[in-house]
C-alpha cells in the first residue's frame, strides 16, 4: 500500500541516486573534454609588433608589415608635379632650346612663299623621250595643274598649294600622269614597262637613265646634263630631253627657233 501511495511518475530513491550519479559523471567527463580542448587549442596570434625594440624586449625579430600601395590618381599626380622644384638653369636651357629650334627652321625652310611656280602662273616647257635612240610618242594628257595635253609640252599651271614649287618638279609631273621617274628607273605615263639602269638595248649596249635640259635663260642654247633631277622644276621655256640608252655627254645645241652664228659675225659692227 505504501508503494502504491507514492505519486505516480516519481522514481524510487535508489534509482534517483543512481541516475543522479550517472548524470554527474557524464557532466564531469564533458567538462574535462572542454578543459582539455581549451588547453590544446592554440592561442591566437598576437598582433604584429612593429616596434624596433621588440627584439630586445621579447627576444624575437620584429614582424614586417607590408604597407598597401596607394592608388595613383590624377589629383595625387598633379600634387606631385606641383611639388617639384627645378634648378634655376632649367628654364634658361628650355628657352635656349626653343630659340635654337626656331633658328634651325628659319635656315632650313625660310618663311614666306616657296619656289615658283605659284597659283596663277602659266609655264610651258617642251619635252622628248628616247629609248635606246628611238623617239617615243608624247604622253596622253591628264587632269591637273601640272599636266600635258599630248602635244609634247609640260604645262605648269598650279591650281592648289600642293602643285606649287616642289609639287611641280619633273618627277611629280610623271607621278601625276601615273608614271615614275627616279635616278635609276623610269615608267612612262600610260605604260607598264619599266626601264632600269643596267638593262640592255637591242644592240647589246648597256643603258642608263639620263636627263638633259636646255635652260630658257641660257642664250647659248647649250644642253646641260642633270646629275640630280629629283629636285628639277621645269622653267618656262625649258627644253627637256629624257634619254634611256648608252651614256652620253651633253652637247651644245641651238635652242628651238634659234640659230648659232659665228662669233666674228656676232661682234661685227653694221656698215653705215
Amino acid at each position: 500500500m505504501a508503494e502504491e501511495s507514492e505519486a505516480p511518475g516519481v522514481l524510487p530513491s535508489r534509482l534517483r541516486f543512481r541516475f543522479g550519479r550517472r548524470g554527474g559523471r557524464e557532466e564531469e567527463k564533458a567538462r574535462g573534454r572542454r578543459d582539455q580542448g581549451r588547453e590544446e587549442r592554440p592561442t591566437a596570434a598576437t598582433p604584429a609588433d612593429v616596434s624596433p625594440l621588440s627584439f630586445w624586449r621579447r627576444g624575437r625579430i620584429r614582424t614586417y608589415r607590408e604597407q598597401p600601395t596607394p592608388k595613383q590618381t590624377f589629383r595625387r599626380t598633379w600634387r606631385r608635379i606641383r611639388g617639384l622644384h627645378f634648378p634655376p638653369w632649367v628654364p634658361v636651357a628650355f628657352i635656349i632650346a626653343v630659340v635654337s629650334g626656331i633658328l634651325v627652321i628659319l635656315f632650313i625652310e625660310p618663311w614666306g612663299e616657296g619656289p615658283p611656280p605659284h597659283i596663277g602662273d602659266t609655264w610651258q616647257a617642251t619635252y622628248s623621250v628616247e629609248i635606246c635612240g628611238q623617239g617615243q610618242s608624247p604622253f596622253d594628257g591628264w587632269v591637273g595643274g601640272v599636266t600635258t595635253n599630248g602635244d609634247g609640252r609640260i604645262y605648269l599651271q598650279p591650281r592648289i598649294a600642293s602643285e606649287e614649287g616642289k609639287g611641280a618638279r619633273l618627277v611629280k609631273w610623271f607621278e601625276y600622269g601615273g608614271g615614275k621617274l627616279t635616278q635609276t628607273e623610269m615608267r612612262m605615263p600610260g605604260s607598264r614597262e619599266e626601264y632600269k639602269n643596267g638593262d640592255t638595248c637591242d644592240d647589246g649596249s648597256e643603258a642608263v637613265l639620263q636627263v638633259f635640259v636646255i635652260p630658257a635663260d641660257d642664250p647659248t642654247g647649250v644642253e646641260k646634263k642633270l646629275d640630280d633631277w629629283s629636285r628639277y622644276i621645269p622653267q618656262d621655256g625649258d627644253q627637256v630631253r629624257i634619254e634611256f640608252g648608252p651614256e652620253e655627254e651633253a652637247e651644245a645645241t641651238p635652242q628651238e627657233g634659234g640659230t648659232v652664228i659665228p662669233q666674228a659675225e656676232g661682234t661685227a659692227t653694221p656698215e653705215p
